[in-house]
């Protein structure tokens, strides 16, 4: 019968208790609990791991809660961080939403935030409405200021002075064009016959572009009271070509992950929910990729080596697939591959070129590290309605009773 010892258990009493007042101490060195029982061992290795697993956590929520989300989120294997990490991604999500709507996209909403989703979405609502209320009153008082002057003379010196291209229609024929306009219509030749256009088809708004220069104009047409013509229209074209690239950029940079040129996690779920709405796709497999000892990696090579590892399993990926399957990094070093009209077996085969791929690559880290990676696969016969996030979730779990049970059984 093993022996208690209760030094042994003082001291862990001691740990724990200092656990509840919320103090985090440092993990006993393995030499103290060394020569104690089998059991007293196992409790002082549980309590460690309860000690780093808090000390983490700890570290982490203070970052969150200073408003440092660019802070990493603690380790894969501590589970009481679990619900954190899940408001860090939605924190991050907010960030990207907040930024798109200062730039003018007022179409963001937030269904995951509970009472803060309704003000959210709430706040954007009164932004977009009060927006289209400023654009209403600014046209309302440009066409209050063309009603009143009565002179047409007055009226092309106040018009003749506007950077933006401003012409006057009516019948079909130019009555008026101030100098920006006879500028430009010099520059883009079909520019003058767009808006001839815009007005005989009686549109508010239109867009030019011009294929040649890539430029971008916004055209507004608005009835004026002409004094050679009762159903006049006035013209305003303004080069939105700055606004249009800076829009793009920022989709690219939505929608690209940085690191692997891959689409993020918020473009692949957009791409996967729609391909599951599809029939012709099934059957369809989702395979959850996620690299083996890549804090081993960071930690012996450096962080460089570690994306580095990222990126290689990223191009082996991308070299595996057809060019209509989806591929898109979930977070961290954890990708989600689509395989569209495959079943299991035949997403095995490619998850095994994947492997052998990564492989290949070797020279990116040590000799002696081996390359590899752990999966799980969820394959869907037909559409069944759920969300692209429960077949994720379904796969992760595959993946991780696999890397539980030491990772990629074929991998070297």
């Amino acid at each position: 019968m093993e022996r208690i010892d209760l030094a042994a258990l003082s001291a862990l009493s001691d740990r724990l208790n200092q656990l509840t007042l919320g103090e985090l101490p440092q993990p006993y060195p393995e030499l103290l609990y060394a020569g104690e029982t089998e059991v007293l061992r196992d409790i002082f290795a549980c309590v460690n791991k309860l000690s780093s697993d808090m000390v983490e956590l700890n570290n982490f929520s203070f970052q969150l809660s200073a408003g440092h989300l660019d802070c990493p989120p603690p380790s894969r294997r501590n589970y009481m961080s679990a619900h954190l990490k899940s408001l860090h991604a939605h924190l991050l999500h907010l960030t990207f939403q907040t930024q798109c709507i200062q730039a003018g996209d007022y179409s963001q909403s937030v269904d995951f935030m509970g009472d803060f989703s309704a003000a959210f979405n709430s706040m954007v609502r009164a932004l977009d409405e009060r927006t289209l209320r400023m654009e209403f009153e600014i046209e309302a008082s440009r066409a209050a200021r063309e009603a009143l002057a009565r002179s047409q003379k007055s009226l092309e010196v106040v018009l003749e002075g506007l950077n933006d291209i401003i012409a006057v229609t009516a019948d079909g024929a130019m009555l008026f064009t101030n100098a920006a306009a006879k500028r430009e219509f010099a520059r883009f030749e079909g520019l003058e016959a767009f808006l001839l256009d815009v007005c005989a088809n009686g549109l508010d708004d239109a867009e030019y572009y011009d294929k040649l220069a890539e430029q971008w104009f916004f055209v507004k047409s608005i009835p004026v009271e002409w004094p050679d013509s009762s159903t006049a229209r006035l013209l305003s074209a303004t080069d939105v070509t700055q606004q249009k690239r800076d829009r793009n950029k920022l989709l690219a940079l939505a929608n690209v992950d940085e690191l692997t040129g891959v689409e993020t996690r918020r473009s692949g779920l957009r791409s996967l929910n729609k391909v599951l709405r599809e029939e012709e796709n099934y059957p369809i497999c989702l395979c959850y990729l996620d690299l083996d000892r890549l804090k081993h990696v960071n930690d012996h090579f450096g962080h460089a080596a570690g994306d580095t590892y990222i990126k290689a399993l990223s191009q082996s990926i991308v070299q595996s697939v057809r060019q209509d399957d989806i591929v898109f990094r979930i977070g961290g070093d954890e990708f989600v591959v689509v395989l569209l009209n495959q079943n299991k077996t035949s997403a095995g085969h490619v998850l095994a070129r994947v492997q052998a791929k990564l492989c290949a690559m070797r020279g990116i880290v040590d000799e002696s590290f081996p390359l590899s990676f752990s999966h799980g696969i969820e394959e869907i016969p037909q559409y069944d309605g759920l969300s692209a996030e429960v077949y994720i979730a379904a796969a992760d779990q595959k993946m991780y009773l696999q890397k539980r049970a030491g990772g990629d059984p074929t991998a070297p």
